[in-house]
């Protein structure tokens, strides 16, 4: 997988040891949409982190870049191309 989405809080996924599931993706990618995952524990893991809502968390700082500056969400500093785009407010969404 190119990206992990995180969409529900349940123990299995939110207990996922980041390691472990590191060996089962091509990219260490993951969007949490419901800001479950202990961002830390995936970053020190070698994993973009990206909590929906609260832009790419710092090292336990909180968030660099806000979501929704029009910007989209990337896989900070890898240089990739990755992006996601970020509703801005106007669409039918």
């Amino acid at each position: 997988a190119d990206l992990v989405l995180l969409l529900t809080e349940w123990d299995e996924y939110v207990t996922l040891d980041p390691h472990l599931a590191g060996s089962a993706v091509r990219r260490r990618v993951v969007l949490d949409a419901r800001n479950a995952l202990p961002a830390g524990a995936w970053m020190r893991a070698g994993w973009t982190y990206r909590g929906l809502g609260i832009g790419a968390a710092g090292a336990g700082t909180g968030c660099q870049e806000p979501i929704g500056s029009g910007s989209g969400i990337g896989a900070a500093g890898s240089g990739s191309g990755f992006r996601l785009p970020v509703a801005s407010g106007n669409g039918p969404y």
